[in-house]
Order: structure tokens, then sequence, then C-alpha cells
């Protein structure tokens, strides 16, 4: 299939030019934490496995890296191989890779970059790409009405694109704008005790394979010293988003989202709550 190929092949360049100097790592100390895992979801059922962790840490105690390997088993995809990387080059900046094998339908490979400084009158910038096969989903139809009885299942293949650029007119205040690209198909279903989505909505033209590229503009409020392990702070942020069929996508859609998170630490910085908000 071209589609795999071309993701292959991106993904491949793209780690090649990603990866810090391993000069980055001089003088790190590494520690190595074995994780169990056991997950159960009412649409997955359960997961069992096995996940060392190694994380790197600098001369101050900075983290430089975490590094995760692990091997799971559920009943519907088996066995399964996956790696997690992320690596902190700066206090505002991040890699991060994500893959996944599985013997049947599950399959994942994701690459973002992040720079985000706090300082005023800086420039912030994103961008990552992601191929996923997900065997679980779940579609029971359209309108108020539907029940459990209507349940249908499909595996989704996607291909995810995003870039984003904003500024920092305050060292708390930034403006950005988001490129993003989503391309769907709709595959056979993996679980046999379920109708299978395509055949019981063939024929349905919002039921089929799309392409959407979205707009994105948002004005946020951010007080957290980092994006990532701040212990306090507070954040607001307003979005609207769009896409327009005369510029390529297939559906035209529009929408907002109000976003909210405020981050306490207590006893001595040893506890953290984050408490979130959405609508």
């Amino acid at each position: 299939m071209k589609f795999k190929r071309w993701g292959a092949s991106a993904l491949f360049f793209t780690l090649l030019g990603s990866q810090p100097s391993f000069a980055f790592f001089k003088g790190s100390s590494w520690h190595l934490f074995p994780v169990p895992i056991f997950k159960t979801l009412p649409g997955e059922g359960q997961t069992y496995g096995l996940m060392p962790v190694l994380t790197s840490t600098g001369p101050d105690g900075e983290l430089r890296s975490i590094n995760a390997l692990a091997e799971t088993y559920n009943r519907i995809t088996g066995l399964s191989t996956f790696t997690a990387n992320y690596i902190y080059p700066s206090p505002y900046s991040y890699f991060y890779f994500f893959g996944e094998l599985a013997q049947h339908f599950a399959r994942e490979a994701t690459v973002r970059y992040v720079h985000r400084p706090r300082l005023d009158g800086t420039f912030i910038w994103e961008g990552g790409f992601s191929y996923l096969q997900y065997p679980f989903e779940r579609f029971f139809g359209f309108g108020p009405r539907t029940t459990s009885g209507d349940e249908t299942n499909f595996v989704s293949e996607s291909l995810t694109g995003n870039a984003e650029i904003g500024y920092h007119i305050t060292a708390a205040i930034t403006s950005s704008y988001i490129f993003r690209v989503d391309n769907w198909r709709l595959e056979p279903r993996a679980l046999s005790t379920v109708p299978d989505t395509s055949t019981v909505f063939a024929g349905n033209p919002e039921v089929v394979r799309s392409t959407n590229l979205t707009h994105r503009w948002e004005l946020q409020y951010d007080t957290h010293s980092t994006f990532s392990f701040s212990e306090t702070g507070e954040l607001f942020r307003a979005a609207y988003l769009t896409s327009l069929r005369p510029l390529g996508s297939d559906f035209t859609f529009h929408g907002y989202n109000l976003y909210s998170k405020i981050t306490r630490s207590f006893l001595g910085d040893r506890f953290t709550t984050v408490v979130r908000g959405q609508l």
C-alpha cells in the first residue's frame, strides 16, 4: 500500500534528522523502572504487559529523556510491542516518538517536536505527524435517539499532520495559528461479535473515507513556568476552528473550544493537583 510505504519512509528520515547528538547525554544519570501494565476498558477489554522505563537526568537533576519499551497482550490485537521516547533538549522544547506494532490490527508511528519558550516577544512552533490503525472504533449512528443496540465496529486508519506558529504578546499571553490535516479510512471490523460499520451504513454519504484541512486560531493566557512540569499556574484558552470544502476539505464545519487548567502543589511541593475544564 503506497500510503503505508510513504509513511514509513517519512518517519525514518524524520527520526534520522531529529535525533539529538550523543554529547547531549554526556554526564547524565540513568535510572531503570520496570512498570507492570494492566488496563481494562469497556471497548478494548483487558490488556496486560510489562514496560521497562529508562530515564536520564542532567547534573542539576533536570530531566533529559524518558524511554520506554513494552510488550503487551490483548485478546483482539494479540502480542504488541511499542516504544515511547521523550527527549528534552531544553526546558521549553521536546522531541517525542511513539511506535507500535501488534500481531493484529494495531499500528502506530507518531513523531512530534515542540518549542515553546516563555519569554515576551518570542515565537513558538510545533509540528508533527502520525499514522494510526486502531481496531476498537465504535459507531452508533446519528442523532440523539441512538441506543447501545445500534453499536457497530470498524478499524480506523488515519494519517494526520499538524503545524503551529505563534507569538508571545506578553510572557503569559500567546496568539497562534494551527493547521491540521486529517485523512481517515474505514476498514472492516475487528470485533466479530459486533456488526460492521461499513456494511450497516453502506451508501451513507457521511460514513466514508474523508480528508479535512482544519484551520484553528487560539488566544491563550498561561502562567505555568514550563509546559510540562510546572508545579503551579493558571491556563485559559479560547479557540475558533473551521474546515472548508472550497479549500480542499471533504466537509465544511465550524466550532469553538474553551479550555482551562489550574495547577497547585502542596505539602512542600511533594504533591501536585491539576484541575481542568473544557467546553
